[in-house]
């Protein structure tokens, strides 16, 4: 292939496919992606501000940097939750006006204490970033205790120093629905889109509220509930009955425009469907296994979650030598991400306080 410089011959030889495909079959080629997928590389045309693979100039020309999935695994869920919570600190340290996306579910209550953890006593500021959730249920209130905006008021909003004007979640009670959708996307764009998008995961493989068959392409929309996500989310309402059937989702597009993602799953009840979509094939049947094509997305998992993946022991590998994750293995062994000693919960070790007279 003319013109191609790549760093191995198996990039190159992916790169040579990729091209072939790209002239011979134009459909495969996605705008909104900005590229193509072959094998476990990304290929990438006219991309800004991310390492792709390959960039254009007069046709596929410069192969650079490959970029793919990455997956860290940890010992427990106290240890996934942590690194989590920690990525996200030192976002908001080194980019006060961050804009950031957030979930919600049981396996983020964790995140958002050890959150606040860090406002109280390590003074982690959130009074300049913005914030945009993936989903809410059409027809609660932001005041009905259901709602997730009571969630994360309550979990995390109301105990940190953000600026509530500047938190933001869809309106399930807003008497267009579908104008509101829109108004969501439209007010997204302003922001200047989501640099750093927290995600969980749930049974049905779904990112938000992106069930099965959800386009991969879709935009902030209402979508019906499946029958796998009620029976998740009944037992959080008083009656079974109560739970709404619809809810607003920011859609798999939306989601994959972040500039960086962060998914965190735990338990052995997420351990099937997390195979499936770091390991498994692109489909829309599993919202998730799009997170394949995002070039910029760590999956943190505790040992459970990662029980059914054939690659674990490389994803370890990987998080023992990867550079970027050198200031997080440096914590984990006695300094924080400023070179601070830590104590085994991973707060600064302060001198004593003195005594009257002493």
């Amino acid at each position: 292939m003319t013109g191609v410089h790549c760093h191995s011959s198996a990039i190159k030889q992916r790169a040579h496919h990729a091209h072939q495909v790209f002239h011979s079959k134009p459909g495969w080629f996605n705008p909104q992606f900005r590229g193509l997928w072959s094998g476990r590389l990304w290929i990438t045309f006219q991309a800004e501000h991310r390492p792709f693979v390959i960039q254009e100039a007069n046709g596929i020309k410069h192969c650079s940097k490959a970029t793919y999935m990455e997956v860290v695994i940890r010992p427990n869920a106290e240890a996934a939750t942590d690194l989590v919570a920690r990525v996200i600190a030192r976002e908001l340290r080194d980019h006060p006006r961050l804009v950031l996306g957030l979930a919600t579910g049981r396996t983020m209550e964790s995140v958002y204490a050890r959150l606040v953890q860090m406002h109280r006593e390590a003074r982690l500021d959130f009074s300049g970033c913005h914030t945009f959730n993936l989903d809410e249920y059409v027809g609660l209130p932001g005041s009905h205790r259901n709602s997730y905006r009571h969630y994360m008021n309550h979990h995390l909003f109301l105990n940190v120093n953000v600026d509530l004007r500047n938190t933001h979640l869809p309106d399930g009670a807003a008497a267009d629905i579908e104008a509101e959708c829109q108004r969501y996307e439209k007010l997204l764009v302003r922001c200047g889109g989501i640099d750093l998008q927290l995600l969980g995961i749930g049974l049905a493989g779904h990112l938000g509220f992106n069930e099965p068959v959800s386009s991969l392409r879709s935009r902030t929309r209402i979508k019906v509930l499946s029958p796998v996500t009620r029976a998740q989310n009944e037992p959080l309402f008083a009656a079974p009955d109560a739970m709404p059937r619809r809810a607003i989702t920011m859609g798999v597009g939306t989601i994959l425009d972040a500039r960086r993602c962060l998914l965190l799953a735990t338990g052995e009840d997420k351990a099937e469907i997390v195979a499936r979509a770091i390991e498994g094939p692109v489909t829309s049947m599993i919202s998730a296994t799009a997170l394949q094509f995002h070039p910029h997305c760590a999956v943190v998992l505790d040992e459970a979650a990662a029980s059914c993946l054939q690659e674990a022991d490389y994803y370890r590998w990987i998080f023992e030598n990867e550079p970027q994750w050198e200031s997080y293995r440096n914590e984990l062994d006695g300094a924080d991400l400023d070179g601070h000693p830590v104590n085994p919960v991973g707060r600064k070790k302060e001198a004593a306080p003195a005594l009257d007279g002493g």
